[in-house]
């Protein structure tokens, strides 16, 4: 007797070290499967594309004396191409030129803008410094690939510090700094790689003899300024298409490639954002700029670029707000779901807890069990089991637990 009552309590024991363990263990297997997944999977997709990220900017080494003009960036060395666009209301000439036969214009021969491609050729970049006069400090910030956007005012010219993004085939930003340095009757842009930007306003310049041609070198550097600036709407366009996308997935069936996927628009914005914050204030001081390089009507033109910077800075903090949001609800969904399945784990647990207790009771070694000499009573127990759970089922489905 005693033998069977210790069976009994070691069957009611068991069966309830059971429930508790399936419940500790069911909740962290969905903890850890939640994280892992999240984490596994954006790791796996940041893999696939780390190859393709850009590399963080290296700065010039220390110790080195103020003007040492060297690269930082992280484009291969490799020869810079030059081009020249020269024009007036009548006439313009678009060339190639190697950096041995560039020579300053003429000032009545109208404007005349430079085109250099590729500031790791560090030498053709001093040569054209030492062939215009500008400052050795000027010279080391266009090879700087790590400075921080800005304007600057020398005595004969003013120097605009851009940068400029773009996706690549992977979806990450790919950003570099563009220097425009203006001068009375001409305009010299640096691009730090082979990729011509300003291709569109070249083709402008030369299809038209209209209010481009007719208009100064000030102009030309507002319309440059323009096409970066459209280069960051287009970008943005494109990120907010991404994130709609994704906001379709969190709401169907999220997994962890996803939650990486909204990391990456986030990280892109954020990118996007350190390169247009700086651009406001560059336009601020060029329409309150009180040299005679910057005509007044100019500036009505720089005002129009500064509006659309305003709202590519507020779709930005828009889009920030929405991938938190996403963010936030892909987590709420992920709960849920780990909710259900804890749900439906303890109804099969609570199922099972009366009839543990009745086999528990039967499974007892009394020398004295009538139902044991039953022939009838092995199925009636089963028949009492089974009802149980049924009265039990329906019971959790009139309370809409299942």
């Amino acid at each position: 007797m005693q033998r069977g009552g210790y069976e009994m309590l070691s069957a009611c024991f068991l069966s309830k070290t059971i429930y508790v363990i399936m419940q500790e263990s069911e909740i962290r297997f969905n903890e850890a499967k939640l994280c892992a997944t999240a984490s596994t999977q954006h790791e796996e997709s940041s893999m696939i594309r780390l190859p393709q990220r850009r590399a963080k900017r290296k700065f010039k080494d220390a110790g080195l004396p103020p003007g040492t003009v060297i690269y930082t960036g992280e484009a291969e060395a490799q020869t810079a191409q030059l081009r020249e666009l020269q024009y007036t209301r009548d006439d313009v000439t678009d060339e190639e030129v190697a950096i041995e036969d560039l020579q300053r214009p003429p000032e009545d021969s109208g404007v005349w803008w430079l085109s250099v491609q590729g500031v790791s050729d560090v030498t053709s970049v001093q040569h054209i410094g030492e062939l215009f006069g500008l400052h050795i400090l000027t010279q080391e910030d266009i090879v700087n690939a790590a400075h921080r956007p800005k304007l600057e005012r020398f005595d004969n010219y003013l120097v605009v510090i851009l940068r400029a993004v773009r996706p690549d085939d992977s979806g990450l930003l790919h950003e570099e700094n563009m220097t425009l340095v203006l001068t009375d009757h001409s305009v010299l842009s640096f691009s730090e790689t082979m990729q011509d930007i300003f291709y569109p306003n070249r083709e402008r310049i030369k299809a038209t003899n209209g209010r481009f041609r007719a208009r100064g070198a000030d102009y030309l550097l507002y319309t440059l300024i323009d096409s970066v600036v459209d280069h960051y709407v287009n970008t943005l366009e494109q990120i907010d298409d991404q994130i709609a996308l994704l906001e379709e997935e969190v709401v169907q069936q999220a997994d962890g490639e996803t939650v990486g996927k909204l990391h990456d628009q986030r990280r892109n914005l954020m990118q996007l954002r350190k390169a247009v914050l700086p651009l406001r204030e560059i336009l601020l001081r060029l329409q309150r700029d009180e040299t005679d390089m910057i005509g007044e009507d100019i500036s009505m033109f720089l005002h129009d670029v500064e509006d659309h910077l305003l709202h590519v800075l507020d779709s930005i903090e828009s889009g920030r707000e929405n991938i938190s949001g996403l963010l936030d609800l892909y987590m709420s969904f992920e709960s849920n779901r780990m909710n259900e399945v804890m749900k439906v784990l303890t109804i099969i647990a609570t199922v099972f807890i009366p009839l543990t207790f009745i086999a528990g009771v039967y499974g007892m070694n009394f020398d004295v069990m009538p139902e044991l000499r039953i022939p009838w009573a092995y199925p009636a127990v089963l028949s009492l089991m089974a009802a149980v759970g049924v009265v039990m089922f329906l019971f959790f489905r009139r309370k809409h637990w299942l």
